[in-house]
């Protein structure tokens, strides 16, 4: 059996969830994704928002799911300013 590193990761319980304002971008790479901005730290998600307005200038409320070996993507969910989840990956 393979295991991925974010799946054996999360089975083993080590990820860790981060909270707060965010944007999100296309990252431009070839596979596709987005990057979710936090300050000044970035995370590449290949998970696009649907139906969902994003860029730069909008800003989300976000949760995001990290594994703590090598901080890489896992989840993440977007909610708007009034808390409504307008995007998720869990």
């Amino acid at each position: 059996m393979i295991a991925i590193p974010d799946t054996y990761d999360r089975a083993l319980g080590r990820y860790e969830t981060e909270t707060g304002s965010c944007y999100v971008v296309d990252n431009q790479s070839k596979q596709g994704g987005v990057t979710l901005w936090f300050e000044e730290e970035s995370y590449d998600f290949p998970d696009i928002p649907e139906d969902v307005a994003y860029g730069p200038g909008t800003l989300f409320d976000c949760t995001v799911t990290l594994t703590k070996v090598n901080s890489t993507g896992v989840d993440y969910v977007l909610k708007s300013k009034d808390g409504d989840t307008l995007f998720s990956t869990y």
